[in-house]
């Protein structure tokens, strides 16, 4: 029996969508996941408002719960997830992506510095910014490579000021 291809989601916002960065991305990904099939929506057929329009046909009462329903899908035919950060923040649909990824064992890695490093979790910045200010990727504590990005360990009493 011939063994199945891993599936990669490639995350990344729509504003990043065939720019430098993303192909870039994309090069570094297919480099070190030569065998893989990279899932990428910017390079789907079907477009959002197509699936956005199916997903309230098939019952979405809310724009929340239709992308939520997308999001899902999305994930549930990978096998893990790369995220493609802009500015060091992700906006609404990858962070959705990649808490529901997360939420599912899958192994998520973001691209840093021309490496993948592994995600722990995403954490909320501005939820009334949905473009990309929305949140942050948390990386595995030691893999952060760059100390001006290292996220340091806040203690309860800085997080109440």
């Amino acid at each position: 029996m011939a063994r199945k291809q891993k599936r990669i989601y490639f995350a990344h916002s729509k504003l990043d969508y065939r720019s430098a960065q993303a192909t870039a991305a994309r090069s570094l990904i297919v480099r070190l996941r030569p065998n893989a099939i990279v899932v990428d929506p910017s390079a789907v057929e079907t477009t959002f408002t197509a699936e956005l329009d199916a997903r309230y046909v098939a019952g979405a009462t809310t724009t929340r719960a239709a992308h939520d329903a997308i999001y899902r899908a999305r994930i549930a035919a990978v096998d893990e997830v790369i995220v493609l950060e802009r500015e060091n923040h992700i906006g609404r649909g990858v962070y959705r992506e990649v808490h529901f990824a997360l939420k599912r064992g899958l192994p998520c890695w973001v691209v840093r510095d021309g490496d993948l490093l592994p995600v722990t979790s995403v954490k909320l910045v501005d939820g009334d910014d949905w473009t990309y200010y929305f949140g942050r990727v948390v990386v595995k504590r030691g893999f952060d490579k760059n100390p001006r990005r290292r996220v340091q360990p806040r203690e309860p009493w800085e997080m109440a000021q």
